[in-house]
């Protein structure tokens, strides 16, 4: 599943393989409820090598997306 070009499995690696507390300053809003793990209009940024070689940023978009967290 797709959406804006941010794939899950990116923003799940994050949580599963990163603490919360790295992921929050990744600028990810993480917010735990119970057993869930709440990832909120997150504004991801990829950096890019474009032709020239030249590094830039590129505006990947928002999400709000829930997943179950592992006990």
């Amino acid at each position: 599943m797709r959406r804006k070009g941010v794939a899950m499995e990116e923003i799940v690696a994050i949580v599963e393989f990163l603490s919360l507390s790295f992921a929050c300053s990744l600028g990810v809003l993480v917010r735990c409820e119970r057993e869930r793990v709440v990832l909120m209009e997150e504004v991801w940024w990829k950096l890019e090598r474009s032709e020239n070689g030249r590094r830039r940023g590129k505006f990947v978009g928002r999400l709000l997306w829930v997943m179950r967290k592992k006990t």
